[in-house]
């Protein structure tokens, strides 16, 4: 269970990802970007259980660092940067024949 030591880390992990996102090596960046969305997975469950135990009026113990609504401000200009870079190589590959 990475999640509850993460802050100790997130600011560095953040810079790191958005660098490699940036560099050309597509297999690589997708995985950056893959760290992002794995993150988000565990936030979405982990809200669902907070959810669940307010609804039910108990309390809960869960540990939610809210990191993606955090890097958002960040995430979405590198997201669409990269899904920029990615449409204009599938032009130039397509002008290629």
């Amino acid at each position: 269970e990475y999640y509850k030591v993460m802050p100790k880390y997130i600011v560095e992990l953040f810079n790191i990802t958005g660098k490699i996102t940036r560099q050309d090596q597509e297999e690589v960046a997708l995985q950056a970007i893959e760290v992002w969305s794995t993150i988000c997975d565990e936030e979405i469950a982990l809200q669902e259980e907070i959810d669940e135990a307010t609804s039910d009026g108990s309390s809960h113990s869960v540990v939610h660092h809210y990191f993606i609504q955090q890097a958002l401000p960040g995430l979405v200009p590198l997201l669409l940067e990269t899904m920029m870079k990615q449409e204009e190589d599938q032009v130039e590959d397509d002008g290629a024949w």
